[in-house]
């Protein structure tokens, strides 16, 4: 094998490496055996073979072939070793300037500053909402007083709010009903039966009863009323509408006889069927003939009963109570839930906003510990880095040295006077150094401002959260001084 071989061998596969540690640095470096380089490279056998050919020759100034080689190639790992300490180093400076990177005062300030714009501007609309909304409410307030007043209602909460849709759904499962009660009545005459009758059977129903209801809740209340004239009109318009039940179902009941007696006789035509109903009503209104008839009459009447008394539960019993009532607390709760948005616009944006000021803060120590211990590991780094470069010097000087020794005792001319100067190895690669003074006073001037300014960042904050809310009424106040 060849010495550029042997040399090339040496540096690819590691001969003579060992490994070494920093504790500073936590990363292993090289270590070269300068005994087990000396005899990898077999540099006895090329110093002799030189040696007896004379060369370098005895005129020569400068390194023979072999010693070139080994000295470009030591030149090769330190320059390679040097480019892995420079990324080494890069990585913890790219650290050291993440460190300031969230605690640069301005951009902090100016986000304070943004929420405080936001925040003041929320406070304005509030503050409009709540002025038109105070005169609305208060307007409602003594019109729902006069109205207790004029009437002379004691109670100030109402009746019958609970369970709407439920009195919803009984009417509507009422009319449901009495279609499907009036339709099995109907259909021993109807030509389509069942089916035939069931649209008659629908109005019918939706007439009785969604009359009913509306009787109960918007007229029957009025017995209430301190107006005599009122409870008087609402007595009487309870016996007429009680009779224009009982003359409804009669009517029906009438209207289903002579539906029967149409449809089994072809004398009498169809388009007089009202009339004769009607006829028959006038001349003998409780002259229904058919038990079943009489069935329909009381189904009607009880529904229409059960109606009545559905509509008058739906409402409060004092007639334009529930709606006095109703429009001064739906006001109360606009202005319950304007009050409450706000405040809980202002609690979380500032919470969140004070929160993360005060995690900045608390790094700030943990920061300068970082700051410190990559300080230190670059600095490690660069005596590592030193390190390796001596030992590479190291190395070529005992190889270097051991060949000239050896190679001066197998000549037989002179040898070059240059083997008799000491042997240097004069290094390629300089690692800079990336802290300068003015980069770590940067980061030590960001951190001790952070820690200086942050604490009066968050008392800006909490100042501000707390006058913002102190321009928002509390509900309570609103209504106990309207």
């Amino acid at each position: 094998m060849s010495l550029l071989e042997n040399i090339k061998n040496f540096f690819t596969k590691s001969y003579g490496l060992k490994s070494s540690s920093m504790s500073h640095s936590g990363a292993s470096f090289m270590l070269l055996d300068p005994a087990k380089v000396i005899v990898e490279l077999r540099v006895k056998e090329n110093a002799e073979i030189n040696g007896r050919a004379n060369i370098p020759g005895e005129s020569s100034k400068g390194a023979d072939p072999f010693e070139e080689t080994v000295h470009s190639h030591l030149k090769a790992l330190e320059i390679d070793q040097g480019a892995i300490h420079v990324r080494r180093i890069e990585g913890y400076k790219n650290a050291l300037n993440n460190l300031s990177n969230d605690l640069d005062i301005q951009s902090l300030k100016a986000k304070a500053n943004h929420l405080f714009q936001i925040a003041e501007g929320a406070v304005v609309k509030t503050e409009a909402a709540i002025y038109h909304l105070k005169s609305e409410y208060i307007s409602a307030q003594q019109q729902f007083e006069d109205f207790r007043k004029v009437n002379s209602l004691e109670r100030v909460s109402i009746k019958n709010q609970t369970n709407k849709i439920l009195k919803i759904g009984i009417i509507t499962v009422l009319i449901l009903v009495e279609t499907v009660i009036n339709g099995a009545f109907f259909a021993q005459g109807a030509a389509g039966g069942l089916i035939g009758a069931g649209g008659v059977a629908a109005a019918l129903a939706i007439l009785n009863l969604a009359g009913s209801f509306g009787f109960g809740w918007k007229i029957l209340p009025f017995k209430n009323s301190v107006n005599k004239n009122e409870q008087i009109s609402a007595y009487i318009g309870f016996i007429f509408y009680s009779l224009l039940i009982v003359l409804l179902n009669l009517a029906v009941g009438h209207f289903r006889e002579v539906t029967i007696e149409i449809s089994n006789s072809i004398s009498i035509q169809t388009a007089n069927i009202g009339i004769l109903a009607l006829e028959r009503l006038r001349i003998s209104p409780f002259g229904l003939e058919d038990l079943q008839s009489w069935y329909l009459l009381a189904i009607g009447v009880i529904f229409a009963a059960v109606a009545v008394i559905d509509g008058y539960s739906f409402d409060d019993p004092y007639p334009g109570y529930g709606t006095v009532w109703r429009n001064r607390k739906y006001i109360m709760d606009e202005l319950s839930d304007t009050i409450v948005n706000e405040i809980g616009f202002l609690e979380e944006h500032f919470d969140e906003l004070d929160e993360e000021f005060q995690k900045r803060l608390n790094s700030v120590g943990s920061k300068r510990q970082l700051l410190d211990s990559h300080v230190q590991k670059i600095n490690a780094i660069k005596a590592e880095y030193q390190a390796v470069q001596s030992q590479f010097a190291t190395v070529y000087s005992a190889v270097i040295s051991e060949y000239r020794y050896i190679n001066k005792a197998h000549r037989s001319s002179p040898h070059p006077i240059n083997f008799d100067a000491p042997v240097s190895y004069e290094k390629t690669f300089t690692l800079e150094s990336p802290l300068s003074k003015t980069f770590l006073e940067d980061i030590n001037s960001t951190l001790e401002l952070a820690k200086k300014e942050i604490p009066k960042l968050i008392i800006e904050i909490r100042e501000a959260h707390k006058n913002l809310r102190a321009r928002i009424p509390t509900f309570e106040g609103i209504v106990n001084n309207a």
